[in-house]
């Protein structure tokens, strides 16, 4: 008669198996309300704080941080190349901010920006149109390309532009409250979508959705107009952004 051995399961690395299976790849989304400078160690605090508490947690895998710099990138990448500004200090937003706004650094200037008003006292004011201004290309060496400056201009101004709306003027206060926001578009009337929380249930939940800012005033301003729930967003952006992380090495950035 055959013997049998017993070969006892080794329950170690049946636990080790179980244990992968559940690990959540996570990452952490990190902004500030506004871009400025004051905004900067709160940003850094954010980086930190959610980083450590992700990789404290054994369940979660770290893959990364994702932020919404903006024209912080630039400042941080100029400083990390060591580049100097012109006054020989550290790179900021706001000087960043000054060289694509004002035409003087790409060779450009414009005169009559402001007026005199009493030539006794010199006080000025700021020509809003009520006086010529005079445009002057090429009137001394550039620092930035013409191409470049234009292209950092158009940028800035499409961004300040597609949250700006003089018919509805509360909009720009909900462009950077939410991890969403600022990032939501409606395909119909190209109006952004902003937070809103539904009627509670009886067991005290709310349900949270985005919704375009037409519809929010007006179903019939935007009828074709569908309204997200939040909690859908997070699980959608979740399996993309693990998707790019998995295929990253398949992607020219």
């Amino acid at each position: 008669m055959a013997q049998v051995e017993i070969i006892a399961a080794n329950l170690k690395n049946n636990i080790k198996d179980s244990v992968k299976k559940i690990i959540k790849r996570v990452c952490a989304y990190c902004r500030v309300s506004i871009d400025s400078e004051e905004q900067q160690t709160s940003y850094n605090s954010q980086i930190k704080h959610y980083s450590e508490q992700i990789k404290l947690n054994p369940e979660w895998e770290f893959v990364g941080i994702y932020a919404d710099e903006g024209i912080r990138v630039i400042a941080r990448k100029l400083n990390d190349l060591n580049i100097p500004s012109c006054k020989g200090t550290k790179w900021c937003q706001s000087a960043v901010r000054r060289i694509i706004s004002q035409e003087k650094y790409c060779g450009d200037l414009i005169q009559q920006k402001y007026y005199t008003t009493d030539p006794l006292t010199h006080h000025q004011l700021k020509n809003k149109a009520e006086k010529e201004k005079y445009y002057i290309q090429d009137h001394h060496r550039s620092i930035v390309s013409r191409e470049v400056w234009n292209q950092a201009s158009d940028i800035a101004e499409k961004r300040l532009k597609k949250f700006t709306d003089i018919n509805r003027p509360y909009i720009g206060q909900y462009k950077m409250m939410y991890p969403f926001s600022n990032k939501l578009e409606c395909c119909s009337c190209h109006q952004p979508f902003v937070k809103r929380t539904g009627k509670k249930k009886k067991d005290g939940t709310q349900n949270i959705y985005w919704a375009c800012t037409s519809r929010n005033e007006s179903r019939d301003l935007c009828s074709n107009s569908k309204c997200l729930r939040d909690d859908i967003l997070e699980e959608i952006f979740v399996q993309i952004y693990n998707t790019i992380i998995a295929n990253k090495h398949k992607i020219n950035f």
